[in-house]
């Protein structure tokens, strides 16, 4: 008798890809290629569409979070990959890899020993240096945060475009 067992994301991911793979007639590297390019909005929308319905068909997630979400899952460090094979939730797994090299065996090891992603996320944090934004950072980050445009007003609009319009030549040439 057989009996199913619990596939793991990686099990899913590479089960996916592979019937990608099968789908599209293409090599496996070919099909990795082939689905990063489907999810740009320069590609053949009809083709995307006729790959995204064919994810939803073999039970997966559309195509567009299959690539940006899990696809990247296999290029992973073996040793988190395996981890993920062994039970880690995904959630912690990325706080993993978000962390430097030096430091991912420790993580892994903790999360491994029950440490929760808060835990795990605080350790990242602590880890990486916290340089201080210089204040053009400070402004183009600002400046490119849809929430902070969509706070202003009518008038401070007209006054930003305005003001970013008489800006040196160095800020024309990065606004192209």
């Amino acid at each position: 008798m057989v009996q199913a067992q619990k596939l793991t994301l990686i099990d899913e991911v590479e089960g996916q890809l592979g019937l990608a793979v099968l789908g599209l007639e293409l090599r496996l590297e070919e099909t990795r290629t082939e689905l990063g390019k489907l999810v740009r909005p320069t590609t053949d929308p009809r083709r995307a569409a006729l790959v995204n319905d064919f994810f939803h068909a073999i039970g997966a997630e559309n195509l567009s979070s299959f690539v940006h979400n899990k696809l990247p899952v296999l290029s992973w460090p073996g040793a988190i990959r395996e981890a993920i094979r062994g039970g880690l939730e995904l959630t912690k797994a990325k706080t993993i890899r978000s962390a430097p090299e030096e430091l991912q065996g420790d993580l892994l090891a903790r999360a491994l020993a029950g440490a929760t992603r808060a835990e795990l996320t605080e350790l990242v944090k602590a880890a990486k240096p916290t340089v201080p934004r210089s204040q053009a950072e400070q402004v183009a980050k600002t400046l490119s945060s849809r929430k902070w445009r969509d706070a202003l007003s009518p008038t401070q609009a007209e006054a930003l475009a305005t003001w970013l319009s008489s800006a040196p030549g160095f800020m024309a040439a990065a606004k192209t």
